[in-house]
């Protein structure tokens, strides 16, 4: 079993779940997507953060910590890493014992952009080199949605004005058609 959730669900409605979990030995992978905020609606702190919810300091809950508290095995990795995730991902469904917390950590992309208003790169996408249709990874699969297929041309197009910079795309395209410049 994997289950998979974000910070804000896993503080709200997955602690439950995950103590019966350890409770009654299952043998699972939790997965929390941990990007210190509440992205789906709107960016509000929740209690992995060191700000309650008016904006004043608060006690951050350590997901990690919790998780161990439990007797769960833990472990984190970057999920821009996508190499370095994927082996992990693999050796915990080896490890086939117990409850095992994958805690995926990365601030919000959307987020950082919206405090920084920069982006860690540019990204150029190489015509000559993009399969689009053919292919459709980066725009079908990945879902990025600074990343469309472009119906006239049939190849994918980087939407500037969304995109966040983030570089994970140069990862997923198996065409190399898609760099980073700092």
């Amino acid at each position: 079993v994997i289950s998979i959730c974000g910070d804000s669900t896993f503080f709200h409605g997955s602690i439950p779940a995950l103590v019966n979990a350890v409770h009654n030995q299952s043998n699972m992978i939790q997965v929390v997507l941990d990007n210190s905020t509440t992205a789906m609606t709107g960016f509000q702190p929740h209690p992995g953060n060191n700000l309650n919810v008016i904006g004043k300091s608060a006690l951050s809950i350590d997901i990690e910590a919790l998780c161990l508290s439990l007797g769960c095995t833990v472990t984190i990795s970057d999920p821009f890493d996508l190499r370095g995730t994927t082996k992990t991902i693999r050796n915990l469904l080896k490890e086939n014992n117990g409850v095992r917390v994958l805690i995926l950590r990365r601030e919000c992309e959307l987020y950082r952009k919206k405090l920084v208003k920069t982006n860690p790169f540019k990204m150029k996408l190489n015509q000559d080199l993009c399969k689009g249709n053919e292919c459709g990874i980066c725009s079908r699969e990945f879902r990025c949605p600074a990343l469309v297929l472009d119906p006239k041309i049939q190849k994918s197009i980087i939407k500037e004005d969304i995109c966040s910079g983030c570089g994970v795309c140069v990862d997923i395209c198996p065409f190399n058609a898609i760099s980073r410049e700092e």
